[in-house]
């Protein structure tokens, strides 16, 4: 029973992780999920969110690798095709782990957030469903939809299937390709051999209070737990269990024969007239603590209600290019701010309804968002991005204040205006938001233009409108720190 339970949250929070990446409708109910986990949880400033999360480790031990973790549980997933039931103990490494868990933790520190961003699991997982499930999903709406036309239905729409950078799409195929294959040959080789997270967690749980044991007295050696074991951490020859890699899946529980496994409190609490407490009372309180957990993380940090931000009109693609100032999304704050707390998980990119928030297309540059006017434009009437940051890179942000947030400048390029050529051009002036851009007349009867500094904020409309190809005549430039105007 305790299997099954913990079998069938965990496919919850996958499902629902899974939803938020591929669809924003859910989004609005269910970004507890993104929130309750533990390094956003630590970059965010929610102290409170991780010192439950840890505090629920050291009770019941690593919970949160098994049902909270949405790349373990792919790695759950991808061993079940492989390796699951014919596991074996291997002995740990853990100076290989001890050198994974440093090199994340300095990088983190030193401000180099390409090494940590690929090694934290939550963005790792991000970058997967971001890259390469959006696509799919998107896909799959089409099809719906040209069936559902097929028979004079116009229920579903068709959606454009959007690629993300072919940057972002190889660093997310090679982490599910390695990740995968680690996990279809041994289980979670990841999980407990470079996740730092579980590294972190994993020494937690050699104190935790309850935890699977193994009754010597009972034992026949048999190893059948052995084979059950995704994290190949029970040695059946010694009867003994590697605290520090166990995931308290708890598949050994069921294939025992002579029921020598148990998830119990250990054997210093079981003195004479001390009540011990039956299996199922210990799974009432497990996952009513484990409730609490959620319902207390949804507290913290609820998620608002997202306000209609429209379609996004169609215009011929433009040719991205590089910024000497990245457009950071609204609320980010500064450069530096956001480059400490990112960790390139591309929620945000995914749930961004008008498509104007990108990652950068080089591989060796770290895969933190920011906007691009190819697709759209940043409306004042969306803070989505804002809303579901779960690291407090993208701090949220009231419409009041992101109507007057300036996150970047306009910059005309004259060579390629069509103005400078004597043609009549009001695409940049007509649509910008905030009535910034102006069309003067010069003494000598050419046109041009004037942008008010303390009226743009930023949002590129003006870029995404400009009729000029493959990059418009007038430019959107960041800011180092956002302000408001």
């Amino acid at each position: 029973m305790l299997r099954k339970i913990r079998t069938a949250a965990a496919i919850v929070v996958f499902t629902l992780a899974c939803f938020l990446f591929v669809s924003g409708s859910l989004s609005v109910y269910f970004t507890w999920v993104i929130h309750a986990q533990l390094v956003p949880a630590i970059l965010s400033g929610s102290l409170i969110t991780a010192a439950l999360l840890l505090s629920v480790t050291m009770l019941f031990g690593r919970l949160y690798c098994s049902v909270l973790c949405p790349l373990g549980i792919l790695q759950d997933i991808f061993s079940r095709f492989g390796a699951a039931g014919r596991f074996q103990y291997s002995k740990g490494k853990p100076r290989m782990r001890l050198v994974f868990l440093l090199i994340f933790v300095t990088s983190l520190l030193a401000g180099t957030p390409i090494i940590f961003n690929l090694l934290e699991p939550y963005s790792a997982f991000g970058r997967i469903a971001a890259a390469i499930l959006s696509p799919v999903w998107q896909l799959g709406i089409n099809v719906l939809a040209r069936i559902a036309e097929h028979y004079e239905s116009y229920l579903v729409s068709a959606t454009p299937v959007w690629i993300k950078g072919a940057a972002s799409l190889t660093v997310a195929l090679l982490t599910l390709l390695v990740i995968g294959w680690l996990s279809y040959r041994g289980g979670r080789s990841w999980c407990n051999t470079v996740c730092p997270v579980g590294t972190a967690l994993g020494f937690l749980n050699r104190y935790a209070l309850i935890h699977p044991r193994i009754k010597k007295a009972d034992c026949v050696h048999c190893g059948i737990c052995a084979k059950k074991c995704k994290a190949s951490c029970i040695d059946s020859k010694k009867a003994c269990i590697d605290a520090s890699r166990c995931v308290v899946c708890l598949n050994c529980l069921d294939v025992c024969p002579k029921k020598a496994l148990s998830y119990t409190v250990p054997k210093w609490l079981k003195t004479p007239g001390h009540h011990v407490h039956s299996t199922t009372e210990l799974l009432r309180r497990n996952f009513a603590v484990a409730a609490a957990g959620t319902l207390a993380t949804l507290l913290l940090k609820p998620a608002s209600v997202f306000p209609d931000s429209g379609e996004v009109d169609a215009l011929t693609r433009k040719r991205p290019y590089r910024r000497a100032v990245p457009v950071l999304p609204p609320g980010a704050h500064s450069l530096e701010t956001f480059s400490d707390h990112c960790t390139g998980c591309q929620l945000c990119v995914s749930i961004c309804p008008n498509q104007v928030l990108s990652v950068s297309g080089q591989l060796l540059e770290a895969p933190q968002p920011n906007l691009s006017f190819e697709r759209g434009y940043c409306r004042p009437n969306c803070v989505d991005c804002s809303n579901v940051c779960p690291t407090g890179a993208i701090r949220p942000i009231t419409l009041p204040e992101k109507s007057a947030l300036q996150i970047g400048m306009a910059v005309a390029v004259p060579a390629r205006c069509l103005l400078s050529q004597g043609e009549i051009c009001v695409a940049c002036s007509r649509n910008c938001p905030t009535a910034a851009i102006e069309k003067m007349e010069a003494n000598d009867g050419k046109s041009y233009l004037t942008i008010n500094t303390e009226h743009c904020t930023g949002c590129g409309a003006c870029e995404y409108y400009c009729p000029i190809r493959p990059q418009a005549a007038i430019q959107v430039r960041g800011n180092d720190v956002q302000r408001l105007i």
